[in-house]
C-alpha cells in the first residue's frame, strides 16, 4: 500500500486511512497513530487548497480557456439560450500550485450601457446558468457589473473570453 501511496498521490487519502486502519487492527499503535497524523495531515492541507482555489482575487492570473472547440460551441449555445446576459467571458485560473483540473470563471454581465444595475437580476440571471448550463468542469461564476467591473476588463483582455 505504501507503493502505491508513493506511485500516486490521488490515493494518499484512501491508502493512509487504510494502513491506519489496518496497524490498529493489529494493535501496532504507533504505526497506526502516524497513519492517522498523515491522512489528517494531508486532509486539511487538500481543504486549504481548495478553499484558496475557490477564491477569485484580481490578483490572479487568468488564461485563455482552451476548451475543445466543439465543447466551447455547446457552451456558447447554452450560455446564449439565457435571458438577461448582456455579456459574458469564460477564462482559466492560472494556480501555479496545481496546474489539474482546471478552474474555469465565468463572469457575467447582466446590465446594459443605459442601465443601472440591479442585483435582483443579477442573481436570477446567475441563478438561471447554475440550473440549465452544463461546464465542462469545475466553474466559478460571478457577476461582474458594478463593483466588480474590474474583472470584467481583466477577463475581456485574455483571448477568446468573450463567450457573448
Amino acid at each position: 500500500m505504501e507503493g502505491v501511496i508513493a506511485e500516486d498521490p490521488a490515493f494518499y487519502l484512501a491508502g493512509s486511512e487504510l494502513l491506519r486502519d489496518y496497524f490498529g487492527r493489529r494493535g501496532d499503535r504507533v504505526a497506526g497513530h502516524k497513519w492517522h497524523d498523515r491522512y489528517v495531515d494531508k486532509a486539511l492541507r487538500l481543504q486549504r487548497a481548495q478553499q484558496e482555489r475557490r477564491q477569485v482575487f484580481l490578483t490572479d492570473r487568468f488564461a485563455p480557456h482552451e476548451l475543445d472547440p466543439q465543447v466551447l460551441t455547446k457552451l456558447i449555445s447554452q450560455v446564449r439560450g439565457i435571458r438577461g446576459i448582456k455579456r459574458a467571458y469564460l477564462v482559466r485560473k492560472v494556480d501555479a500550485k496545481s496546474a489539474t483540473p482546471p478552474l474555469y470563471l465565468l463572469g457575467v454581465k447582466s446590465t446594459g450601457f443605459f442601465q443601472f444595475h440591479s442585483r435582483k437580476r443579477a442573481a436570477k440571471v446567475i441563478e438561471a446558468i447554475r440550473e440549465t448550463v452544463i461546464f465542462p468542469g469545475e466553474t466559478l461564476i460571478i457577476n461582474v457589473d458594478a463593483n466588480m467591473y474590474k474583472f470584467a476588463r481583466k477577463m475581456r483582455r485574455v483571448k477568446r473570453a468573450k463567450l457573448v
